[in-house]
């Protein structure tokens, strides 16, 4: 079976990023795949047709979207388009499969300006009208979805969770206090930062740093002017991130909406120490393995419990951990169930 898969989000990084990367490394090779880049990747995975887009940009983004897309997956004769990033052409040549992170970018909740979150409900409105096959990332993400749109809940979907074994498990020395993500409102990121400098007086060893993709500049200088002694990476490489991971002696995650929160599942998969925000999404997915932040108090309030629970750590199991080997596996038996 051939398949065209939208890639041009793999250059961005974030949780898109390593959705595409892992489901495809992932795939059998009976699957012939035909991605669209912005530029060539390496993948673990050989024998993939990596088509380079010319001029991709936000102006042009819509017209390879939802025309250019089609077509070029029509003359490479593929059986199915399978769509990664939460979005289904208007220009349908064949089955479309789409996978929906979450409905945030168009909520109050995400931060975003008035026509970003006017773009997203436009595309999210139409994804779920023209869609073949939805893929959701939890039941949370599904519920909200078909409350918020008024999906059809007899329309073909399937639930499957995001791999937690994004890196693999090495040896680490538990020297960083590692913040990952990109910067932008929603994260929290000044937030994190100030918990990591509190937690930073109490393990005075420790490193703060800080990775991730940086759409807002006004976070990076508030950052900058909280501490000098803060190590600001900017985007890395999944090695690199690995390597943090790796020797995280804590992880520090406390974005007030998600979809999934993959620095959190991969955190369980490394058996790290984790903190995040006490919001339902990760309580849902992640159950008693986290330390959760209440974020309706201060960090001096918080501070307490979660140097004890740090000093007297144990490792607890999360009940709903997953392979991105099984995830792949299960996207494909979707998309082949739809498209046949």
């Amino acid at each position: 079976m051939k398949i065209f898969i939208d890639c041009t989000s793999m250059e961005k990084g974030g949780g898109v990023a390593h959705y595409i990367r892992n489901i495809i490394n992932c795939m059998p090779h009976s699957i012939e795949i035909v991605a669209a880049m912005k530029k060539r990747e390496c993948f673990e995975r050989h024998h993939i047709k990596q088509i380079i887009i010319p001029f991709y940009n936000v102006f042009s983004r819509i017209i390879y979207e939802h025309i250019i897309f089609s077509i070029i997956a029509l003359v490479n004769k593929c059986k199915c388009f399978f769509s990664p990033k939460s979005y289904t052409p208007i220009l349908r040549t064949m089955p479309v499969i789409t996978t929906i992170h979450d409905t945030i970018p168009a909520s109050d909740l995400s931060g975003e300006n008035w026509y970003t979150r006017l773009y997203w409900k436009i595309q999210l409105h139409s994804t779920f009208k023209l869609s073949s096959g939805l893929i959701f990332i939890n039941e949370m993400v599904r519920d909200i979805a078909f409350n918020d749109y008024r999906i059809n809940r007899k329309s073909k979907n399937c639930i499957i969770y995001n791999g937690f074994d994004t890196y693999r498990k090495g040896m680490g020395e538990e020297k960083y206090i590692l913040i990952p993500g990109t910067l932008k409102k929603r994260k929290n990121n000044i937030l994190a930062v100030k918990l990591g400098i509190a937690l930073k007086k109490i393990f005075t060893d420790k490193e703060i740093i800080i990775t991730g993709r940086n759409d807002n500049k006004n976070i990076e200088r508030e950052i900058e002017e909280l501490s000098s002694e803060i190590n600001i990476t900017g985007y890395v490489n999944n090695e690199k991130m690995e390597y943090f991971f790796n020797n995280a002696f804590v992880i520090i995650y406390l974005s007030s909406a998600e979809g999934f929160s993959l620095p959190i599942a991969e955190a369980c998969y490394l058996n790290k120490s984790v903190i995040c925000s006490d919001i339902l999404i990760h309580k849902y997915i992640y159950n008693n393995y986290p330390i959760y932040y209440n974020t309706e108090k201060s960090i001096e309030n918080n501070i307490t419990h979660i140097k004890e629970e740090l000093i007297h750590y144990e490792k607890r199991e999360c009940k709903n951990q997953t392979t991105w080997k099984e995830s792949s596996k299960s996207t494909i038996e979707f998309i082949e169930r739809i498209s046949y």
